[in-house]
Formats: C-alpha cells, sequence, structure tokens
C-alpha cells in the first residue's frame, strides 16, 4: 500500500482549520476507493515554532500509518499553519480542543467506528483537553507530551533567555510576551495555556494510552493520574525524540524507527476492533475556501503541484479578478513566524494573488524516489520551484516573483532564469553553499570525496563542513553564478539580510565589479537590517522587511505594466 494525499478545509465553531488524509491505496495512479479499515488515527500538532520542528515528522507518522492500511488525518491548530485567524485572537487556545473535537467528529461521520489520537507536545494539551464528559479517542499516544501549560510557559520562558522571575513574576500576575524563533506567542495566549493542566481532567482522555518520550523527562505522575481515572497507561522510550523535537525547524530528524514502534502498538491496539467498510467521498472534501482577512474578503484554495503532488495554498482576492500583477511564488507555506501566511493574505486584500508551498520530502508534500525527509540544498529544490511556477502558469500568470528564504531561496537561485519570472527576492540566502553539500538526493553527479562524506558524517556536520569550506574558497560560489545568470537575462533580483548574516558578508567579499551596474540601475537591490537575525526572528526588522518586500514588489508591477502599455520605438531611419 501506498498514501495518497487529500488536502481539505473543515470549518470549526470558530473559523475552520487545514486538513490532509493520507489515504490507503493500492499506487498514487489509482483513485482513492472505498476501503476496509479498523480505525483511522487522528495526528495532533503543536503551536507556533513547535509546529514547524515537527511538521515532516507528523507527516511521515500520517504516510506510515496509510502504508500499512490505516487512513490518518494530519491538521493544523487555529492559528498555526494556514489555519483561520492567528495566534493573537483572543480566544485562540480555548479554539485548540475544539479543533480536535472537530477532526474526531468528522472521522466518525465518516464511517470509522474507532479512533486512534497522536498528540506531540503541546499537541497533547489539546488532545487530552477536548474530552471533556467523555474520552475523545478509543486509543491516544502522546510523544513527549506537556502535561501543564504553565510549565510550558516557563520552558518557553527559559528558552528565550529569561528567567523564572521576569517570565512569571507571580504565578496569578500575567506572562510577558514570548518571540521564540521568530513566532511571538503573546500573553494572551500564555495565559490560557495555564489553564490547560492535565493532572486536573476528570475524565481521561482515552481507555488506552501509550506515552513516548526519551527515557530522560518523568511521566509517572500522569501516568499515575489517569490509571486512577480507569486508563490503561503504558510507557514507551523514543530515542529519536529529541533529535526530532528539540533541534532547530530546519535541522530536526524524523525518528523513523520510533514511527515503526508506534505503528506495532497502533496495530496490536486495533486487532481486536471490528472492520468498518469506508465510503468517503475524499474528492468532494472542500478545498475552497473563502473568508474576510482585515476587512477585506479573499479566497485561499489547497492544491496540488506536479506531477508529486506538493501541497500549496493558491491565495487570491475575492472575487478573482484576472491576473495583472506578477504572482508571488513563495517557497515555504508558513515562513518564519508564519509570515508567508500573513503575507500571502495581505496581498490578496490589496489584490494580488500569490502560491506558497512546500518543497518535497517537508511537511504533507510527498518525497521524490531516493530523497529523505527534510532534505536541504539539493537539485530537487529547484525542480519544486519549477513545479509551482508551471502551477502558477497554468492559472494565466503571466509574470511571476519567486520569494525564498535560506535555503528555499538558494533553490529559488538555482531555478535559474524562465520567461515568465519577472523578480526572485532571497531573504538570507546562503550564497556560499555549493550543490550537494547537505544534500541526500543524488539527482545530479556527484564527487566520490561527496559520495564517502555522505557515508561517514551525519547530515548536520556534514552541512557545517561544506559551509566552513564554501565560506574560504577564492572564488565565488555556485550561487553567484546562478545570481548572475538571472541578472544577464534580466530577471531582478532582490536581496534581504540580517547585517550580520554570512551570506551578506559573503557577498560583499565576493560580489563582481559588474554588478555594480545592476545595483546602479537597481536589477539587483541588497537591503540590510540591523535586529532581522537569520531566522527573521527580529520582530520589528521583520515586519520592516515583509513591507518593504510588497512595496518593491508593486514598483515592479507597475514599471513592467508601464513598459508593456508603451508604444514600441520607431526602427532608426536607414539612410
Amino acid at each position: 500500500m501506498t498514501a495518497r494525499r487529500h488536502r481539505f478545509w473543515l470549518d470549526t465553531p470558530r473559523g475552520f482549520v487545514a486538513a490532509t488524509w493520507f489515504w490507503p491505496v493500492a499506487d498514487t495512479s489509482t483513485p482513492s476507493a472505498p476501503i476496509r479499515a479498523k480505525a483511522a488515527v487522528v495526528i495532533v500538532p503543536g503551536f507556533a515554532v513547535e509546529e514547524r520542528t515537527m511538521a515532516t515528522g507528523l507527516a511521515a507518522i500520517a504516510e506510515a500509518c496509510a502504508e500499512a492500511g490505516i487512513p490518518a488525518i494530519v491538521f493544523d491548530l487555529e492559528g498555526v499553519a494556514q489555519s483561520a485567524d492567528a495566534l493573537t485572537a483572543d480566544d485562540i487556545v480555548e479554539r485548540w480542543p475544539e479543533d480536535v473535537r472537530v477532526v474526531v467528529d468528522h472521522v466518525r461521520s465518516a464511517g470509522f467506528g474507532h479512533v486512534i489520537a497522536v498528540a506531540v507536545r503541546s499537541g497533547a494539551l489539546a488532545a487530552s483537553c477536548a474530552a471533556v464528559d467523555a474520552p475523545i479517542a478509543d486509543a491516544m499516544v502522546l510523544w513527549a507530551p506537556v502535561t501543564s501549560g504553565r510549565r510550558l510557559g516557563r520552558e518557553l520562558a527559559l528558552l528565550r533567555g529569561i528567567s523564572n522571575s521576569t517570565a512569571t513574576p507571580a504565578d496569578d500576575g500575567p506572562p510577558p510576551e514570548i518571540e521564540i524563533a521568530g513566532f511571538a506567542i503573546p500573553r494572551h495566549v500564555l495565559s490560557g495555556l495555564r489553564r490547560l493542566e492535565l493532572l486536573k481532567l476528570k475524565v481521561a482522555p482515552a481507555p488506552r494510552v501509550l506515552i513516548l518520550d526519551d527515557g530522560e523527562r518523568n511521566h509517572d505522575e500522569i501516568a499515575a493520574h489517569w490509571c486512577s481515572l480507569g486508563a490503561d497507561v503504558e510507557e514507551t522510550v523514543a530515542a529519536g525524540t529529541d533529535a526530532w523535537l528539540m533541534r532547530s525547524m530546519d535541522g530536526s530528524d524524523v525518528p523513523v524507527d520510533d514511527i515503526g514502534r508506534l505503528l506495532g502498538w497502533i496495530n496490536r491496539t486495533i486487532e481486536p476492533y471490528a472492520t468498518d467498510r469506508i465510503e468517503l467521498a475524499l474528492d468532494r472534501l472542500p478545498t475552497t475556501r473563502a473568508f474576510v482577512h482585515d476587512g477585506t474578503p479573499i479566497t485561499e484554495t489547497l492544491v496540488g503541484i506536479g506531477a508529486g503532488e506538493l501541497f500549496g495554498v493558491w491565495c487570491e482576492p475575492e472575487p478573482a479578478d484576472a491576473i495583472e500583477a506578477s504572482v508571488r511564488v513563495l517557497a515555504a507555506p508558513v515562513g518564519p513566524g508564519r509570515c508567508f501566511v500573513e503575507f500571502a493574505r495581505d496581498e490578496a486584500a490589496a489584490g494580488r494573488s500569490s502560491l506558497r508551498f512546500e518543497f518535497s520530502g517537508s511537511g504533507t508534500s510527498p518525497r521524490r524516489p531516493g530523497q529523505i525527509w527534510n532534505s536541504h540544498y539539493s537539485h530537487a529544490g529547484s525542480l519544486d520551484v519549477a513545479a509551482a511556477l508551471d502551477h502558477a502558469a497554468a492559472r494565466h500568470a503571466r509574470r511571476a516573483a519567486v520569494i525564498g528564504f535560506c535555503s528555499s531561496a538558494w533553490s529559488a537561485l538555482q531555478a535559474g532564469p524562465r520567461p515568465d519570472v519577472a523578480v526572485v527576492a532571497a531573504l538570507n540566502v546562503h550564497l556560499y553553499v555549493s550543490d550537494g553539500a547537505s544534500s541526500a538526493l543524488n539527482v545530479v553527479p556527484r564527487s566520490r570525496l561527496l559520495r564517502l562524506l555522505d557515508q561517514r558524517l551525519s547530515p548536520n556536520r556534514r552541512a557545517k563542513l561544506f559551509h566552513r569550506m564554501y565560506r574560504t574558497l577564492p572564488l565565488p560560489g555556485v550561487p553567484m553564478r546562478w545570481t548572475e545568470s538571472l541578472l544577464r537575462h534580466g530577471v531582478t533580483v532582490l536581496m534581504h539580510f540580517d547585517a550580520h548574516d554570512p551570506g551578506l558578508l559573503y557577498l560583499r567579499k565576493r560580489m563582481p565589479e559588474r554588478w555594480n551596474r545592476d545595483l546602479h540601475d537597481g536589477t539587483l537591490q541588497v537591503s540590510a537590517y540591523d535586529h532581522l537575525g537569520h531566522s527573521l526572528e527580529g520582530p520589528q526588522d521583520r515586519r520592516r522587511l515583509m513591507a518593504a518586500l510588497s512595496a518593491q514588489l508593486s514598483a515592479l508591477d507597475v514599471s513592467a505594466d508601464a513598459a508593456s502599455r508603451a508604444p514600441e520605438a520607431a526602427p532608426p531611419p536607414r539612410r
């Protein structure tokens, strides 16, 4: 069996969530048909930076379930990733248990008699608190669960480098806003989390519970509490937990071995269940959602991009007019601090369409043959950018502006010039990283040395080694040559950096003199921000950057429209 993805919107009492079914099929070329299954798996994510770190691992869990014949559904909590609103909504924390109940109700209404919930980190708070008067699921897996919202607030404060006394001056006092990896967590969210305490629950979330963690963190107290409520609780060590959940967003490893153990537990759990015939009309689930953003109606459509069915969101004004401005192609579905979601919706409210997408092997986008999860700086990225541009062109976009951050900006440069690409905007791009530096996909020929290092070094150590080596090489890096090609083909290149970013320092050292002409005529524009940070974690400078980017693209659209309307110059008279 293999997994076929069906993306759709699901209405909630106060908004909507984005969800993806991973459906078992014989092969991805066959349409999804009625199946016989004993249960479905509902996967509950965390929020803010935690959601970004765990996203690919959650998709890997769903894919493994579907390949074993068990349908699985992944969704975004409201205010997170593609779902409605933002963390700034006053009632956002109260919505999360509601979101879980809505998704579970959707699964049961599809005909599934049994539901297994898998909740990770802060998702455990939402999933467990969804059980109000009765268990929310037939069985529940809690992976590295957060069992106390108050304790989570303290952890976030410590991660931010704030002492406990500063973060929470008194147990009943209002906590300060916290900024983690570019995600602002408002005070009312931290206050709302304080009300989510699993030890205060009067009902166990499920009759059978499995707790997975690395073996270092102790969950005896919550296990004893739920046993006292009549639940059968097991604890199992998942050695890959920290490498998955406690690393940076782009450095996390999918815990493949632990997912295999999780799947074994699920299979043993559902073995006595009766088998149901499921006839869910997946192709009829809503993929388009109209809503109001900042007082203006807009529409978002969940799309599959290219033959690989990359995850994408087409965002446009409502009603949609003919596309005049360049389509903004955002090479990430969320972006640092969720800025790409906000940017796309702001642009739609201003009358401009966009497409944001997930690279292959990341999030819910499937892997290419031979590709590992979360592979960055590989030729596959440029193929994904090309597929997104083809999708935009199929929607009658005459011009495109490709926007990428860090490794996705690197892939946007590598994709090269095309007739429909007017602008490439690169945010904190590594201009010194050459093809294959941390790639696990052998799409292009590679040297024996690169293959040897692939075998001997972990991806993180290999990437650090290559980054250090490329920064010291005397010749310009390959991305500089890609940039040169774009400039020579008339593509405007916009580069935005933190003032101390290695990419900017490298550019200043290696920039050819001939690029001064491009700087002078505006074909190349370079901007620096003192407090942006490499992950765009500086909130004020990030807002300045995105506003400046919007203004730059609008000005370039005006220039392009004026040039297209100008009469062609008459040829000089013949002598």
